[in-house]
C-alpha cells in the first residue's frame, strides 16, 4: 500500500528525486510579514516625533490665536476634521506671526468657528510647534504607541512563525533529515471559511531513538474535496531530523 502524502508535491522527495523543502513559501511569508514591520517602524517614527512635540507643548506657553479655517476631509464614512489658526509669539527677540493647522476631534470642530479666538500652546524654542491648548495631552501619543506596537508585534510574530520557524525546520531537515514510516491514527476534513477543503491528520511514528511520537498536521487539499479522508492505519512518511524538527510528507 502506497503511503498517503499530506502534500502531494512531496512524492518526488519520497522517491528521492529531489531534496526536501522549498524556499518559495518562506519567501512569500517574508514578503507578507515585512509590510507589517515596515508600517510598525514608520508608526514608531511618528510616535517618537509626536512624543518630542507633546513633551515640548506640555511645558510650553499659552497664547490666543485667531481661527483662519475649519475644514472637513471626507474619506468614505470616516471624515477628518481640521483647524487652522494664526498667532503672535516672541521668537529670537522679536514678535512674529505663526500659522499652523492640525486635526481635531468632531466635538472640538463643532465648538469652534472661523474668526474666533482660541487658546493655543506653543513651544517657545520653536513656535512652529503648536496645538490647541485644550488638546495638549498624551492621548494621541498613547494611541500611536498602541498602533505601532500592534503592527510591530503582528509583523514580528508573522516573521517568527511563518518565516524563521519554517526556515529553521527546512534547514534542519535538509541537513540531517531521514524518512521514517508511520501511520495515521485518524483523519478528518472540512470546508474552511474560504471554501477550501482542509484535511487534518493525526499520526504516529517511532523515532530512531525508539520514542513514539504523535502529532497533528493539516493542509489544504481541494483535490480531495467530498472524498473520504484516509482511514486509520494508512501508512505515511515522516521527514525527521530530531524530536523537535520533523514533518509529515
Amino acid at each position: 500500500m502506497h503511503p498517503f502524502l499530506l502534500n502531494p508535491k512531496n512524492a518526488a522527495v519520497v522517491t528521492r528525486q529531489k531534496p526536501y523543502g522549498s524556499g518559495k513559501f518562506v519567501g512569500f511569508m517574508l514578503l507578507f510579514s515585512l509590510p507589517f514591520l515596515l508600517v510598525g517602524c514608520i508608526a514608531l517614527g511618528f510616535l517618537l516625533r509626536d512624543f518630542s512635540n507633546t513633551q515640548a507643548l506640555i511645558n510650553g506657553d499659552d497664547t490666543q490665536a485667531t481661527i483662519t479655517q475649519l475644514r472637513i476631509e471626507n474619506s468614505g464614512d470616516d471624515p477628518s476634521y481640521f483647524v487652522a489658526y494664526r498667532f503672535e509669539a516672541p521668537f529670537n527677540g522679536t514678535s512674529r506671526s505663526f500659522e499652523s493647522s492640525h486635526s481635531i476631534d468632531q466635538a472640538s470642530y463643532h465648538s469652534l468657528s472661523e474668526g474666533a479666538s482660541v487658546a493655543v500652546r506653543y513651544d517657545p524654542a520653536n513656535p512652529e510647534i503648536s496645538k490647541l491648548s485644550a488638546l495638549v495631552n498624551w492621548n494621541n501619543v498613547l494611541m500611536q504607541l498602541a498602533f505601532a506596537v500592534m503592527f510591530s508585534l503582528f509583523g514580528g510574530l508573522a516573521l517568527i512563525f511563518f518565516v524563521i520557524r519554517p526556515w529553521r525546520l527546512t534547514k534542519a531537515l535538509r541537513a540531517r533529515g531521514q524518512m521514517l514510516p508511520g501511520q495515521i491514527i485518524n483523519a478528518s476534513a472540512e470546508k474552511d471559511g474560504d471554501g477550501d477543503w482542509n484535511l487534518e491528520i493525526k499520526y504516529y511514528f517511532v523515532s530512531p531513538h525508539g520514542v513514539g511520537i504523535t502529532k497533528t498536521q493539516s493542509a489544504i487539499r481541494n483535490d480531495l474535496r467530498n472524498t473520504a479522508p484516509p482511514p486509520a492505519n494508512t501508512p505515511i512518511v515522516v521527514m525527521f531530523a530530531d524530536e523537535r524538527n520533523f514533518t509529515l510528507l
